[in-house]
């Protein structure tokens, strides 16, 4: 399942809308609730506990993606270390949760901490779980140097769990206010934070091997004697930088979170 984009389910006629598009469509969906929307007690989204929520949409739909956003301490409707919170979203099934304690620990070590602890938490009750990390700016805003000794972190302590994620957030000059970007987008965010110094591979060799990964995928589509120079790079995108971090091939989106 490789969703192109993650709608936040504000109300039960958007979760309605998604499932009637993707069961209509050829295509796939995530869904991305907050605590506040979808939550182990109830949220503001026709009341449902985690589980109803989860249950409703499985019993729909195999085409939809379910994430949690912004999971963690203070994230919900009281101040509390989100552990709870975790629990039931590991126990019930979300596909992907967002671990994000940066509310409550703005120190880039600490939360680094934190993030780790909470995904071997999560990972105890769920071990099929995929991961995102760090935060966006509203919360706590991070320069790429930061962002990268923050992955760092990760990726030295996580060991074999570090492979459990799937994303991380890039902080490229997006801040809504009142329904408006007050923020400015830089692209050179982008490309500085897919500098990663934990990266084994040299440029030249990683990008050798890109290439000849989408050559075996077109190969693989019946597309012929396609010669390595004649691929392009696909670009800066965070998909790009997402498979920098996680030490895979380049292709346009993840296809390998089933």
């Amino acid at each position: 399942m490789n969703p192109k984009i993650f709608i936040g389910p504000m109300s039960k006629n958007i979760v309605d809308s998604i499932i009637q598009v993707v069961n209509e469509g050829d295509m796939a969906i995530g869904m991305i609730p907050s605590r506040r929307q979808v939550e182990y007690n109830g949220g503001y989204v026709n009341n449902w506990k985690t589980n109803e929520f989860i249950n409703y949409v499985r019993r729909k739909t195999d085409r939809v993606l379910l994430e949690r956003d912004h999971g963690g301490p203070m994230q919900g409707y009281k101040n509390d270390d989100g552990l709870e919170s975790y629990k039931e979203d590991s126990l019930c099934g979300f596909d992907i949760i967002h671990v994000d304690p940066f509310k409550k620990y703005s120190d880039i070590d600490m939360a680094a901490q934190y993030t780790i602890g909470n995904i071997i938490f999560c990972n105890h009750y769920n071990n099929n779980c995929y991961y995102e990390v760090g935060t966006e700016e509203g919360i706590r805003k991070y320069s790429h140097e930061e962002l990268d000794e923050f992955l760092n972190i990760l990726y030295k302590q996580l060991g074999p769990l570090f492979e459990r994620i799937k994303f991380a957030v890039i902080q490229s000059g997006t801040k809504l206010q009142s329904g408006k970007n007050i923020s400015k987008i830089d692209k050179r965010n982008l490309f500085n934070t897919g500098e990663a110094t934990f990266q084994p591979i040299k440029p030249k060799d990683f990008f050798t091997k890109v290439k000849q990964d989408m050559i075996d995928t077109l190969e693989a589509k019946g597309i012929k004697d396609v010669r390595l120079d004649e691929v392009e790079f696909p670009g800066d995108t965070m998909w790009d930088i997402y498979y920098l971090y996680n030490e895979r091939p380049i292709t346009p989106y993840p296809s390998d979170m089933e």
